[in-house]
């Protein structure tokens, strides 16, 4: 395992990273937003996805975790 700093847009740098270091797979975290959010705040896993030559996984954070603004809906909430 090698650690580096790369500075600049994220998608960019880890795409950048996997080059220079020959990854065979790059795991990344994602939030899960949907909608607007995802709209407002962008994927950046998304982009890894779709841009990178090698596999990527992406693990989804359990809702608990997240700021409750940003929170998927409970299924057991009354829907309005």
């Amino acid at each position: 395992m090698q650690t580096g700093l790369y500075l600049g847009h994220p998608r960019e740098q880890i795409l950048k990273a996997a080059k220079e270091h020959e990854v065979g797979l790059i795991v990344m975290g994602s939030r899960g937003l949907r909608g607007l959010p995802r709209a407002l705040l962008g994927s950046t896993a998304e982009r890894v996805v779709r841009y990178a030559t090698v596999p990527v996984m992406t693990m989804h954070e359990p809702p608990e975790t997240l700021a409750p603004s940003v929170r998927p809906p409970s299924p057991e909430a009354p829907q309005a």
